[in-house]
């Protein structure tokens, strides 16, 4: 079992993130606004939100009511700045970011994601936040074929390229990552970075996705099963999108429930081997968490969300969305952050 949260708290961290609902959102006497880092909305047709900070709008329907909102939020007032097209906050350690482009042909989506990859690292350059921790990019038809390539091998191709730039040991520095899928045109973009960096760690069960065979594309995904970063005396565990992948192939086609029970197993052992290495039990030492977790079938939601409230426990916040995953044979992928 994944633990959920203990009712205690300490400091040491730089800000916070919760699932709210937009009604106490809106409500301005719920937050400070100066302290707001940025929200991220989900879904289709949404209305402005009133705030200053930056806000991402991913449209993915959830699976509730009244869809929550992510919010950020920190400890010390925030700056917000607009710049390339990149409306981000900073508060002295991090640096929280969006950026939201249109696809227009003839440019290919390689193209574009490098474009858009630049732009973030020379923006984080310049503002003294280098290191990303974690990145979420949504991209439309991700399972689709444009020019004869899948989009989401296109999307790891230029996002490759876009790294490489940084030297040939740049796989070694790589953030914690999801890529999910949309129905909507254009591609989203949010991400967090610090001033000093991150340890990045890879999963015993698992190939490192950045050493994947040539058979998943021209360009292995460019990312890192977690991340963990130290504030002082709190530590952030950052899971990147995780499903039901053992060594690099897919496990369980078409059974959702042995697919989540594999994504699980990937979770544990990835979390142990970090404590091992690390010296932080973030399975015991958890003071809270939430996670996210894409559903590519509405059906499967009753038992996907079953299972995960047996194995998280009823109180912690999980985020359930309808979106298509990176293989089109994978039907569940959780991520979720930890705090101990």
């Amino acid at each position: 079992m994944i633990p959920f949260p203990k009712a205690r708290q300490r400091p040491g961290s730089s800000f916070k993130v919760s699932y709210l609902s937009e009604t106490l959102l809106r409500d301005g006497r719920a937050l400070e606004s100066d302290k707001l880092i940025a929200v991220v909305r989900y879904g289709a047709g949404l209305d402005p939100l009133p705030i200053a900070c930056p806000v991402a709008s991913v449209a993915l329907p959830a699976f509730s009511q009244e869809t929550p909102v992510e919010v950020w939020t920190s400890t010390t007032p925030v700056t917000v700045e607009n710049r390339n097209g990149i409306r981000y906050a900073f508060n002295g350690q991090t640096l929280f970011g969006v950026l939201e482009v249109e696809e227009s042909d003839p440019v290919s989506l390689d193209a574009l994601t490098c474009d858009v990859y630049k732009i973030i690292l020379h923006l984080l350059e310049e503002e003294g936040y280098p290191h990303l921790l974690r990145m979420w990019n949504y991209i439309q038809d991700i399972n689709e074929d444009q020019n004869g390539l899948e989009r989401y091998r296109l999307f790891c191709l230029g996002r490759h390229n876009a790294f490489v730039k940084l030297g040939s040991e740049f796989e070694r520095t790589l953030p914690a990552a999801s890529t999910a899928g949309t129905r909507e045109a254009g591609m989203t973009v949010y991400f967090i970075a610090s001033r000093e960096p991150g340890t990045p760690f890879e999963n015993p069960r698992q190939v490192s996705a950045y050493r994947y065979p040539p058979k998943y594309g021209p360009r292995s995904p460019s990312f890192s099963r977690a991340m963990v970063k130290h504030w002082g005396t709190q530590s952030h565990f950052f899971l990147a999108g995780t499903a039901s992948i053992i060594g690099h192939e897919t496990r369980h086609a078409g059974d959702v429930e042995r697919q989540l029970t594999e994504t699980l197993h990937n979770i544990r052992a990835l979390l142990k081997y970090t404590a091992e290495s690390e010296g932080v039990d973030f399975q015991a030492d958890a003071v809270e968490s939430l996670f996210k977790v894409y559903i590519r079938r509405a059906e499967d939601f009753p038992l996907v969300r079953q299972i995960l409230v047996r194995e998280l426990g009823e109180t912690t916040p999980i985020l359930y969305l309808r979106g298509d995953i990176c293989r089109s044979d994978l039907l569940v992928e959780v991520e979720g952050i930890y705090v101990a």
